[in-house]
């Protein structure tokens, strides 16, 4: 079984896919809330800076969930490089005893 390390980069990455949510929901609900806004008083500005506000809802939310998900990309490949190094170590050998192949020369 392989240990788990890093604890709080895993904690930070669950903490900016929680982000991620706030920011996609949080925006959404103030598009619906300044559409209907601008329903009521006439306000012929409140769909643009809807608009705006989605699009911004949209890459914030991108932004925030693909960081998360490159600290879980980059955790995953510390714990397969730990793992195929202890995997060497246990076939006899490690680093100190790996040489590389022959070179052939080319004519």
């Amino acid at each position: 079984m392989v240990e788990t390390r890093y604890r709080w980069l895993r904690v930070i990455a669950v903490v900016l896919k929680v982000f991620a949510w706030i920011v996609a929901i949080g925006c959404l609900l103030g598009f619906v809330g300044l559409v209907i806004w601008g329903l009521v008083k006439q306000t012929p500005e409140a769909v643009p800076i809807g608009l705006i506000l989605l699009v911004y809802a949209f890459f914030g939310f991108i932004y925030l969930y693909a960081g998360a998900e490159m600290i879980y990309v980059l955790l995953d490949m510390e714990a397969n490089t730990r793992r195929s190094a202890e995997l060497l170590e246990r076939l006899g050998g490690g680093a100190e005893s790996f040489s590389p192949p022959p070179v052939r020369p080319v004519l």
